[in-house]
């Protein structure tokens, strides 16, 4: 209802072992007329928080470097295994019709035992779909699997003024696949 996707999460990712830099990037589209306001995202714990939401203009192979993102929301809580949702502190529009939203991990972060953890959810699905993931802010790995991030843009009519962030230049190859990340059930 309100516009929130129906699906409910399989569980949350989570890194394993833990890393200084663990982000999640998503690959969404941003058609020329449009930008992105906020996020909707399935969230896994309502006590922590993610220090920051992350916007990048890559390629459709992956995400610049994460040093090259800006960040549009900083303590992100979220409600616990729930659907929550942000507004960004600046709406952002792409220039090439690609944006990466990354979600960026509290550094080496462990779960506490007996509380929720903190994740982005997925959802089990029977198509393949990727994401792409990080524990250093350099090298993204692209994670191939049957699992859907559970993470959705929100889109407003772009206005006059909007910052539009632009692809790299040259045509970055695939990126390898390692690298571990583990998908927690509820």
């Amino acid at each position: 209802s309100d516009g929130i996707p129906a699906t409910s999460a399989d569980g949350v990712l989570q890194f394993t072992p833990p890393q200084a830099v663990s982000c999640v990037a998503v690959r969404v589209e941003v058609p020329e007329d449009k930008m992105i306001t906020g996020l909707k995202w399935y969230n896994g714990s309502g006590t922590e928080a993610f220090p920051r939401i992350l916007v990048a203009s890559g390629n459709d192979f992956q995400p610049p470097p994460y040093s090259e993102a800006v960040a549009v929301a900083q303590e992100v809580h979220g409600q616990e295994q729930s659907w929550s949702e942000i507004v960004f502190d600046v709406p952002i529009a792409s220039q090439s019709g690609t944006l990466f939203v990354v979600m960026e991990y509290p550094e080496n972060y462990t779960p506490v035992s007996g509380q929720s953890v903190l994740g982005v959810g997925y959802a089990n699905e029977a198509s393949e779909h990727h994401c792409f993931v990080t524990g250093d802010g350099e090298q993204w790995y692209r994670m191939a699997s049957r699992c859907r991030v559970l993470l959705e843009p929100v889109l407003a009519d772009r206005t006059p003024g909007i910052v539009a962030l632009r692809g790299p230049q040259d045509g970055d190859g695939p990126v390898p696949a390692r690298l571990g990340l583990f998908a927690a059930p509820n």
